[in-house]
């Protein structure tokens, strides 16, 4: 996940069905892709927009990125994040599926995507270029304090003309002094997530504090939660915020070289399902390979226990690329069935 903005989550795009038939209906729909200079669509097929999808890096720079719901995790459009010139100018992009238009998606990515670059980079101009017959983009711009700068006509090479249409477009340039002169003050604009290592013992009890003691469902056992917070100060310890507010962390212990262990973890309610635990997961995972560490376990509620949030839970380190390796039905009391899961970091 890049950031969140009231209503909508923007993220890297993935090598899945649904994510590569989104593009394909979005890269092919004439109402959408006419604005651009392709009046029938790109016309393009699942296997070219697969190959694309691969082409990208982890950057969150110049390539497509995902916008979809919070709430729902319906896919609305697309988005891009240039990345600043040497003047400081990044140029940004927002296509959106034609269902979705006129519910002000439009604004509240825009102004997102200025947030980040504003804060997160060395940009001092967002810059854009609608076709003078969009005017619901040119709008879009002039929300986010842009100002007409100069028209522009772009042709198309020769060999794709027969596929394309000149595009005559208005360009607008988005000054960080104008736009946080009149959005710096709303925090809610870009939720932008941030990982830590936290080294101090208190800080760490009080992280872990703050994120169990709001997840009851899974931390219901008082003195099991206690001794998560006491023994919390010995691990590796990592916490993600989003615009300073703390929303997550993990706690990592090591009782061999080579094999780590994720002691406790959580996200806050409000936040689970949006990546955030994956964006965590990569992050330790890409800590523990530079110190040579071959695996990572982790203890959980067996699917013997009813619990349906800790089927979730085991939904999620499945998805993460773990394994079940051993069960132990009394570790934790036989009404408490223990499952232990292994993943493979290094293969070399």
């Amino acid at each position: 996940m890049i950031f969140l903005t009231k209503r909508l989550l923007v993220r890297k795009p993935k090598l899945t069905s649904q994510d590569i038939a989104f593009y394909e209906r979005l890269w092919n729909a004439p109402s959408v892709m006419r604005n651009v200079g392709f009046p029938k669509g790109l016309q393009v097929n699942r296997e070219v927009v697969q190959d694309i999808l691969i082409g990208q890096d982890a950057s969150p720079f110049d390539q497509t990125l995902v916008v979809e719901t919070r709430d729902t995790h319906t896919r609305i459009g697309e988005c891009k994040l240039g990345r600043p010139c040497g003047d400081g100018i990044s140029i940004t992009d927002v296509k959106l599926l034609p269902e979705h238009w006129n519910k002000g998606y439009g604004k509240e990515i825009k102004c997102a995507l200025c947030a980040y670059l504003f804060s997160q980079t060395s940009c001092t101009i967002v810059e854009a270029s609608p076709a003078i017959t969009n005017i619901a983009s040119i709008k879009m711009q002039e929300y986010c304090t842009g100002i007409k700068v100069r028209d522009d006509i772009y042709s198309f090479p020769t060999y794709v003309r027969s596929e394309t249409q000149n595009v005559h477009s208005v360009v607008y340039h988005i000054h960080k002094e104008s736009w946080m002169e009149r959005f710096s003050q709303d925090n809610s604009i870009a939720l932008i997530p941030v990982i830590s290592k936290i080294t101090d013992p208190a800080e760490k009890q009080a992280t872990c504090a703050k994120i169990l003691h709001q997840l009851p469902a899974w931390f219901g056992i008082e003195s099991a939660t206690e001794e998560y917070i006491s023994h919390c100060t010995d691990t590796l310890f990592y916490a993600l915020q989003l615009n300073g507010e703390m929303v997550g962390f993990y706690a990592i212990t090591r009782h061999f070289p080579a094999v780590a262990e994720i002691y406790v973890c959580g996200i806050i309610p409000r936040f689970h399902r949006i990546g955030l635990g994956s964006m965590l997961q990569n992050h330790v995972e890409q800590e523990l390979r530079k110190n040579k560490t071959k695996y990572i376990t982790v203890k959980t509620l067996s699917p013997r226990h009813p619990s349906e949030e800790y089927a979730r839970t085991r939904e999620f380190y499945l998805a993460c690329g773990f394994e079940p390796l051993e069960e132990f039905p009394t570790l934790w009391g036989e009404s408490n069935p223990c499952l232990m899961l292994i993943k493979r970091l290094v293969w070399s």
